[in-house]
């Protein structure tokens, strides 16, 4: 329990989590946070290290890949001190007085989060923490009527974060923060504070309950919760209802891997998505350096996400599975069919389709200016065509198992070897081939391969032309399709 290695003045019970206000002072530790905001003009410049670009890069795409059931893990090394003052500012640089007020009071908490996660750092390292000792929080989505649309949060699922921070102290005199996040939808305070209760953790609802969530961290010890932040997870949905997982229902996502494999997927979804990291990395980096030049923060941001959205496209374009959950069910029809001209090998018409009913800059919202691609590229930054990417994408993909995207494909509704495009070998040899299997004749379509219980949909050929009918459709009128942010 969490009781062994503390001094006994300390922690008087034998609990799996305390509060960490139990622990430390919380007053002092908001007095702190106001302090830093008060005086960060003033903190001396530190380099942002590479590996910081590196996990920007991977997180932006992460998030907007996954909706619920993945879990992102950081790790930083080097001298206590330092890796505590990168993160905090970073945080600090993320704080605004122009942000909604609720936003500005999300960013504090996160601050003092990051406060708090110091002081069990220097326990650990002092002897009086054990060093499994870790630090968890649940950040529940806010309401959308006081952040607004445009800060990056996923209202659509109520998406929300459970993560922890662990400490792992090295030979060499230097430690390594382990940061794990673990995403999940429909985040309330029932589930939440339900959660905290039954750990015996109270609570003070005097604010909006993601608030309250958010100045709520707690301890518990990986002896204890030997899967960490996803034991954590396992508890929320448990108070979320019966047959939850990650938030939502298993009948509603089957796709939602096992607890016991959250990681191992997770760790399968970033590979797939490696070979644009370190190009990201690249421009946030070059852009870092441009903005000595002249470039503002809001021409910066607006050409990073721009890349960021590129590449969604492009891994949409190669793995169209993605693509309802990164940009809403109206848009997944077309990427299909841009799926299958990519496996035809007609990239430039699959870039024009997207292009065509994306409308990228009218869609996405973000302060400042918009620089087209063309002017990017003439300024030097190291960005890339929609072509470029499903060439770099298709060029480093893995086959994987999975259901073969063409409906005639002898295959289904079995699972076979797929690759770019969610195409099977076969059928990607007839198209390099000029032999095109999407041409083929469906006597009758096949179901699709249940993972619940209930019974196979059997889905007529009437009812499959139908629905190619209308993605066809969306073609013809040239209409606008909405790309979330």
């Amino acid at each position: 329990m969490l009781r062994e290695g503390l001094i006994a003045e300390q922690v008087t019970e034998q609990r799996a989590m305390l509060a960490a206000s139990e622990l430390f002072d919380r007053e002092q530790i908001e007095d702190q946070a106001w302090q830093l905001i008060q005086d960060r003009e003033g903190r001396p410049f530190v380099e942002v290290p590479r590996q910081e670009y590196v996990d920007n890069g991977r997180t932006a795409l992460m998030e907007a890949l996954t909706e619920a059931g993945h879990l992102s893990r950081v790790e930083i090394t080097g001298n206590p001190e330092e890796v505590h003052q990168q993160i905090m500012d970073r945080l600090l640089s993320g704080w605004s007085a122009l942000l909604p007020e609720h936003e500005q009071k999300r960013r504090f908490l996160e601050i003092c989060e990051e406060l708090t996660i110091k002081k069990q750092q220097d326990g650990i390292l002092a002897g009086w923490l054990p060093e499994d000792t870790e630090l968890g929080l649940i950040s529940d989505c806010p309401p959308e009527e006081l952040v607004g649309n445009s800060i990056g949060y996923r209202f659509l699922n109520r998406k929300g974060m459970a993560r922890s921070s662990a400490i792992r102290v090295n030979h060499d005199g230097t430690i390594t923060r382990i940061i794990e996040q673990v995403s999940r939808s429909n985040s309330s305070a029932i589930s939440t504070f339900s959660f905290l209760a039954d750990n015996g953790i109270v609570v003070e609802r005097n604010e909006q309950p993601d608030l309250v969530a958010l100045g709520t961290p707690f301890l518990y010890r990986r002896n204890d919760l030997v899967d960490g932040i996803v034991d954590v997870q396992r508890q929320l949905d448990h108070w979320s209802g019966v047959g939850v997982i990650y938030g939502d229902k298993k009948t509603d996502k089957p796709q939602h891997v096992a607890y016991e494999r959250l990681r191992e997927e997770s760790a399968r979804r970033e590979d797939e998505t490696e070979c644009y990291i370190n190009d990201l990395a690249d421009l946030e980096q070059e852009l870092a350096k441009r903005k000595d030049q002249g470039l503002t923060q809001a021409e910066a941001l607006q050409i990073y996400k721009d890349e960021v959205v590129r590449i969604l496209d492009a891994v949409c374009m190669l793995q169209p599975d993605y693509a309802e959950v990164t940009f809403g069910k109206t848009a997944a029809p077309i990427f299909y069919l841009a799926a299958e001209m990519v496996a035809r090998g007609e990239f430039a018409a699959a870039d024009s389709l997207v292009q065509q009913h994306s409308n990228l800059k009218q869609t996405i919202t973000f302060c400042g200016m918009s620089i087209s691609l063309d002017q990017a590229k003439e300024l030097g930054l190291p960005v890339n065509s929609l072509g470029e990417l499903v060439t770099k994408g298709k060029e480093k993909m893995k086959f994987k198992t999975g259901v073969c995207i063409v409906k005639s494909c002898d295959t289904r509704p079995g699972k076979t070897e797929v690759g770019p495009c969610s195409v099977c070998k076969k059928c990607q040899f007839r198209f390099d081939h000029n032999d095109d299997p999407t041409k083929d004749f469906i006597l009758f379509d096949k179901p699709e391969p249940q993972e619940s219980e209930e019974p196979a949909k059997v889905i007529s050929l009437q009812e499959k032309r139908a629905q190619k009918e209308a993605a066809s459709e969306l073609v013809e009128q040239g209409s606008t399709i909405a790309v979330a942010a």
